[in-house]
């Protein structure tokens, strides 16, 4: 089963693995960025040109460790910052600014004045990587942040999402207020949100990735919020000598004339979810239809 946490419990799990483990958020962060390059790389391999958007806060790290890793692997990067000042950064995405600009990486500030010009340099084949806002996000976005993602929700490319989608809530989803990112990938790190599986935002999220950054699971065994998979089910096993008598009677009362469906439907669901054997009450109207489409009666 995947764990789900909310915006809240995953900063609590980051301090905690940070301050009782030891592990610095600098290197959360380098394991964040490496591993959703790797994922990206598998994803975008024959792609020419990366265009990364980070926000001042450590998801737009996360954007600077990735253009490092791209731009070591000679890949074309163009790296945007929606910041006006450096100084207003992050500690860790300053810290990644700095190791990015040593390796002769390239990074344009954008502020209100230049925020059209930053749009037009965009072609329809770039793939876009939206490190704007991670979790800690509380829409609505403003200004700058506010502009560009709605800019980028009306675009043809594709996106490849840090965490989360920005301008979506982590816990909520889909927020009225304001624009948000539909994402066609969405890297999420250690635990799935609540925004990754809730019906009005997981299908703007589009295929998403859950990578392992080393926080200890230690610090959330105590929520207990899991998406169920397949992989994490355990069905029960049956004796050799078993029969159908054995494994469980369902009775099923539905239908009437000219509404067969739901009373087969559910007769059939009944033999493939394990029901040794499954009786039907209809009407007589139906029962033509019943014998046609079961393949036991």
């Amino acid at each position: 089963m995947m764990r789900i946490l909310k915006a809240e419990e995953i900063a609590k799990v980051d301090n905690d693995t940070i301050t009782n483990l030891g592990i610095p958020a600098i290197v959360l962060m380098e394991n964040a960025g490496r591993s959703a390059t790797e994922i990206i790389l598998k994803k975008y391999s024959n792609t020419k040109r990366f265009i990364i958007i980070c926000g001042s806060g450590n998801n737009g790290g996360d954007g600077l460790v990735i253009a490092r890793y791209l731009h070591l692997l000679k890949r074309n990067v163009s790296v945007y910052i929606l910041a006006n000042d450096p100084n207003l950064l992050s500690k860790e995405l300053h810290s990644n600014l700095g190791i990015y600009q040593k390796i002769n990486g390239h990074v344009d500030f954008v502020y209100d004045l230049n925020t059209p010009n930053f749009l037009d340099q965009l072609l329809p084949e770039d793939i876009i990587i939206d490190a704007i806002f991670g979790t800690g996000f509380k829409s609505p976005a403003r200004g700058t942040k506010a502009f560009v993602i709605e800019a980028l929700s009306k675009l043809t490319n594709k996106i490849v999402s840090i965490d989360i989608p920005s301008g979506m809530s982590a816990d909520d989803g889909i927020s009225s207020q304001g624009s948000f990112i539909k994402a066609d990938t969405t890297i999420c790190f250690a635990y799935l949100k609540p925004c990754h599986i809730l019906s009005s935002s997981y299908i703007h999220c589009g295929e998403v990735y859950i990578n392992n950054i080393s926080l200890n699971d230690v610090y959330c065994n105590h929520i207990n919020r899991f998406l169920i998979t397949k992989d994490s089910l355990t069905l029960p096993t049956r004796p050799i000598d078993t029969h159908k008598y054995k494994l469980g009677h369902t009775l099923i009362i539905g239908g009437s004339a000219g509404m067969s469906g739901s009373v087969i439907l559910s007769s059939k669901a009944s033999m493939a979810s394990g029901s040794g054997v499954c009786s039907a009450i209809l009407p007589s109207t139906i029962i033509g239809a019943f014998e046609t489409n079961s393949l036991e009666s």
